[in-house]
């Protein structure tokens, strides 16, 4: 049974891979006649034209598979996965449509591996469905937590950044020209965002929409509150110096409470590890030696 599925879905993977290639074909033969124009100076035309046909061909399989796992997966789409791989700082590694597809290529992997050590038939049905599953989700887990990490570094290195900007502004430069400076001396993943927004900027965007697509990529409340505020005053004229400054004294006042409110929890969420781990080891220990020498009287004794 196992067999037979497993060479189904071969034959269906290599049929859909073989529609792929009709489909695409005008593409791929306008591609090979420039591969073939181009070879003229080149060395080795061969290899370089099969390096574009193995290009094609992953691409089309990358389409293709990300295309079935949207339709399977209600929950699944390009916009929600490029918000998440930014929110990782990963958007630039890999596209939604590449991520989606190795997800689900996953999934299948471990459906059939589900399969293959079952004893019988609802249990090959019930360990692939589970193992399949379970990656799906260990993906999305593993992506949140990078996720989360990295928004909790760029947290922490907020109020710095903000503190360098405010002497650099006070020291005669603008807000684009203090940006530039920190970015280049700077390094971490809100340098990194940093300066992919003067990017932006210098390619046309506004400052206003820079920094919220800037929002939109980093994960936490505290950079969409320093943008809102950025922006707030210049809709308003305010001195933003001042605001900046205002901004890095309350996110290090926050954090701060965060940090004591963490303090205060710990000792309960110690309790249930002293009173299931360490107290009856402490029982053991203290009332075992009485209890053998209490038995061992009572033998000898009697």
């Amino acid at each position: 049974m196992f067999l037979l599925l497993a060479l189904g879905l071969i034959f269906f993977a290599f049929s859909a891979l073989a529609a792929g290639r009709v489909v695409f074909a005008g593409q791929r033969d306008r591609e090979r006649a420039l591969a073939a124009a181009a070879a003229y100076a080149a060395t080795n035309p061969r290899k370089r034209v099969s390096r574009i046909s193995l290009t094609n061909l992953r691409r089309i399989a990358t389409s293709f598979l990300a295309d079935i796992w949207l339709r399977i997966n209600p929950k699944a789409s390009e916009e929600r996965t490029l918000t998440r791989l930014q929110n990782a700082g990963l958007a630039r590694r890999i596209s939604p449509r590449g991520f989606l597809a190795s997800q689900f290529a996953a999934a299948l992997v471990m459906l059939l591996f589900g399969f293959s050590i079952g004893s019988s038939f609802i249990g090959h049905v019930i360990l692939g469905l589970v193992f399949a599953i379970g990656i799906v989700y260990i993906s999305e887990f593993l992506l949140s937590r990078r996720a989360a990490r990295r928004g909790e570094v760029m947290a922490a290195s907020l109020p710095r950044v903000l503190d360098q900007l405010v002497i650099s502004m006070e020291a005669g430069l603008g807000f684009d020209g203090a940006l530039a400076h920190i970015v280049q001396r700077g390094d971490g993943p809100l340098i990194e965002e940093l300066r992919n927004m003067l990017g932006e900027m210098k390619v046309g965007e506004s400052r206003q929409r820079a920094l919220k697509n800037l929002a939109s990529r980093v994960p936490g409340e505290e950079i969409k509150t320093v943008a809102q505020a950025v922006i707030q005053s210049e809709q308003r004229g305010l001195a933003l110096t001042g605001i900046l400054r205002t901004q890095a004294a309350d996110i290090r006042h926050k954090r701060q409470q965060a940090a004591e409110e963490k303090a205060m929890k710990a000792p309960v969420k110690m309790l249930f590890p002293i009173v299931v781990f360490i107290l009856p080891v402490m029982f053991l220990v203290i009332l075992g030696p009485a209890f053998v020498h209490s038995k061992g009287s009572g033998i000898f004794g009697g």
